[in-house]
């Protein structure tokens, strides 16, 4: 699958130190691509204070995240000094010591989304040696409210945790949400059913309107609400 059938769902821009001019880097779905002061970046910022490679942008469970690559001087996003990676939202500025990047979240219009057979799978921030199911015929989330709306992530194994996106996630879904908790909930697979089980979450979970106390039986179209962000449950990828 190239680029050109994959939605472009954010942007870099920067200022070209050397001739002062604006400059972008389009990201797609489940793009990777490493930033630094070597020529062989995909973004080349040539600075004495950046690292010949300094970050790397990935895209891991449904958002990006920067990742310091053991750089000499730092990375800071929105001023703060990160520690190994941070999930990126809309409007977030990264800082290599001096030169700047802003993180812009481009609007996924109908006709640019993902065919049913051309979903990303959400990369766990756990390792796995897990193989990929032979077909996608797997159940999904659409998101429909927060700072993930628009993106799908697929039920690739049969239990997935979500939680905040923080950098010290163990889990397999991380949601840019403040009011998600850390983890939030899991999704899993029991005797052929779907299940939804809140973790003991701060704001809870809820499963069409209502909160949960207990595990929840999943069907087609189930709405899930954790924190700010509200999903959609869908039984297969086919539809």
């Amino acid at each position: 699958m190239t680029t050109e059938q994959v939605a472009a769902i954010a942007k870099l821009i920067w200022q070209d130190p050397e001739t002062q001019e604006m400059r972008e880097y389009i990201l797609h779905e489940g793009a990777r691509l490493t930033i630094g002061r070597s020529q062989d970046n995909e973004i080349y910022i040539p600075e004495r204070t950046v690292s010949r490679h300094h970050a790397t942008i990935e895209y891991r469970s449904g958002v990006f995240v920067v990742v310091d690559m053991g750089s000499a001087n730092g990375i800071f996003v929105n001023e703060e000094r990160i520690v190994d990676f941070y999930p990126l939202i809309d409007g977030d500025v990264l800082r290599l010591y001096g030169p700047t990047l802003r993180f812009v979240a481009l609007p996924i219009e109908e006709t640019d989304r993902l065919d049913s057979a051309d979903f990303a799978i959400p990369a766990p921030t756990i390792s796995t040696t897990e193989p990929l199911p032979p077909s996608y015929n797997r159940p999904y989330l659409s998101v429909v409210s927060g700072d993930l709306s628009g993106q799908r992530i697929l039920l690739y194994k049969d239990i997935i945790t979500f939680g905040r996106a923080v950098s010290n996630a163990t889990w397999e879904v991380m949601l840019p949400d403040h009011a998600v908790s850390r983890p939030h909930a899991r999704i899993y697979l029991e005797n052929g059913q779907w299940y939804i089980e809140d973790l003991g979450s701060s704001n809870g979970t809820m499963v069409s309107g209502n909160f949960i106390n207990r595990p929840v039986r999943l069907t087609d179209e189930t709405v899930i609400t954790m924190g700010e962000t509200t999903i959609i449950f869908h039984e297969n990828s086919r539809h």
